[in-house]
């Protein structure tokens, strides 16, 4: 199978970052979502629910500075 790396040439900046298994929820939902759906939410307010759901409890449970 041939896939279009074009995007690449168009990337600024990478960052790749380590984080530990319970912190990769969102990331996770996102990756199982696109699966089955094609997304692009420009407005927070688009994401589905299920999104929004696990951003205020990952907020909700981070450390006050």
């Amino acid at each position: 199978m041939e896939h279009d790396l074009a995007f690449l040439a168009e990337l600024n900046n990478v960052l790749i970052r380590q984080i530990p298994r319970e912190a990769n929820r969102l990331a996770d939902f996102c990756a199982k979502y696109g699966m089955y759906h094609n997304f692009l939410w420009t407005d927070g307010t688009l994401a589905p629910s299920e999104f929004s759901d696990i951003l205020q409890e990952d907020l909700e449970g981070m450390p006050r500075v």
